[in-house]
């Protein structure tokens, strides 16, 4: 029997006839077609995905972020870069609010202008990451605000707006500065030229007579489409922590304190301190050693004399050692501070003695940190404070100056 030869089957392709091999050679060259297609798309949308993940970073994630919960509020990425818009544009204190709007009213498309050129400047400078420093006031301003009944201040609607609209229009009208005085430093909007960075607010001719509703809101419509800045945003972010500082500084201001009217040495080391304490006790005068010992050049040529001063105007350790000290005459131990080694003699000590001015508001702003500090850690205890940013590392202090009090 003969064998037969086999054959390859035909199949019909587009109304031809072509056989098995070459069908599955036009298969194999279609897959590989589909295939190259598939991966020319797919490195398109790689590309694509790379070149637009950091924009929707950008614009979606990072505004959304949330960078601290302090009690039910939560501060995001978009509540900390309004808060920087506020501070490099319009000034951080709302008392220079009155300038900025003073400059609106006289000329709305001038100032729309120079925002909007603020803008383009703080853009070009480029926007810097988040630090723990950088936000901490943020957390202390949500802190205020929560504790402002335990600090004595009234946060109501009508207080905060009355508030809002004594910075626009203080006093009836905005102050126009007197001759020769120095501008205050706040809003870098100028009147004429683009503002730069850290300058100054002009001097402002006040436009007579209260603004208009229609004014009040122009303005902060401008602020809203400008700096994303609302007439909301503004009093949550500058008004209210500053009516509860405001308010809990008034009422904390002491009108007399303990106080010691004190002198000392100021060396470089322990051993150098001994010595000083040394030669003090074996009669050498203190003025004397001062003069020629101490590395305190502000009052070292005054014998070390530092005048009265009540514990907020030192550094802690300085403080702690001095106030230690009863007796007119009585040393200290030696005491290391940042500045120092110090040897301290007590000259005076008045427990109730009447404060100028100045310290009246070094005391009251000592009372409203140390009930910052206490707040925080009361929402700490309470599991109602989360910091998602790491602390920033502090360098070593380096000594720059003396424990000289004010005032």
């Amino acid at each position: 029997m003969s064998q037969q030869r086999s054959r390859t089957p035909n199949v019909p392709v587009g109304g031809r006839t072509v056989t098995r091999r070459a069908a599955s050679r036009r298969a194999r060259e279609a897959r590989r077609q589909r295939i190259a297609i598939g991966a020319a798309v797919g490195a398109m949308l790689l590309v694509a995905l790379i070149i637009g993940l950091p924009l929707l970073k950008r614009t979606l994630w990072d505004p959304s972020r949330t960078l601290a919960v302090v009690g039910e509020q939560r501060l995001t990425r978009a509540d900390y870069d309004k808060q920087q818009r506020l501070n490099n544009i319009l000034g951080s204190d709302p008392g220079v609010l009155a300038q900025t709007f003073e400059l609106y009213r006289q000329d709305p498309d001038q100032f729309r202008e120079s925002i909007a050129s603020a803008v383009d400047t703080a853009d070009e400078s480029g926007a810097a990451g988040v630090t723990a420093a950088s936000l901490d006031p943020m957390i202390d301003d949500a802190v205020l605000v929560q504790s402002a009944g335990q600090a004595g201040a009234d946060l109501s609607e009508e207080k905060v707006d009355q508030k809002l609209m004594s910075y626009l229009y203080p006093a009836g009208a905005p102050k126009e500065p007197a001759a020769g005085a120095t501008p205050t430093a706040g809003p870098t909007v100028a009147p004429t030229a683009a503002p730069a960075a850290g300058g100054t607010a002009p001097a402002v001719t006040p436009t007579a007579g209260p603004p208009s509703d229609q004014q009040v809101e122009g303005f902060f419509d401008t602020l809203d489409d400008s700096l994303g800045i609302s007439r909301e945003d503004y009093e949550r972010l500058a008004v209210e922590p500053a009516m509860v500082r405001e308010q809990y500084l008034a009422k904390n201001k002491p009108k007399a304190a303990p106080q010691v009217h004190v002198r000392h040495i100021l060396v470089s080391d322990r051993q150098a301190a001994e010595k000083v304490l040394q030669d003090l006790k074996k009669g050498v005068r203190f003025e004397v050693l001062a003069r020629e010992r101490s590395q305190d050049t502000s009052n070292a040529s005054k014998g070390g004399d530092l005048g009265w001063a009540p514990r907020e105007a030192y550094v802690a350790p300085f403080a702690d050692a001095a106030f230690k000290l009863t007796k007119p005459g009585q040393l200290s131990p030696p005491v290391q501070t940042t500045f120092g080694w110090h040897i301290i003699q007590l000259l005076e000590r008045d427990d109730n003695r009447p404060l100028n001015e100045q310290q009246q508001d070094q005391i009251a702003q000592s009372k409203l940190q140390s009930f910052i500090k206490q707040q925080r850690e009361r929402l700490q205890r309470e599991g109602q404070l989360d910091i998602a940013i790491p602390p920033t590392p502090v360098p070593t202090a380096v000594p720059t100056g003396t424990p000289e009090p004010v005032g």
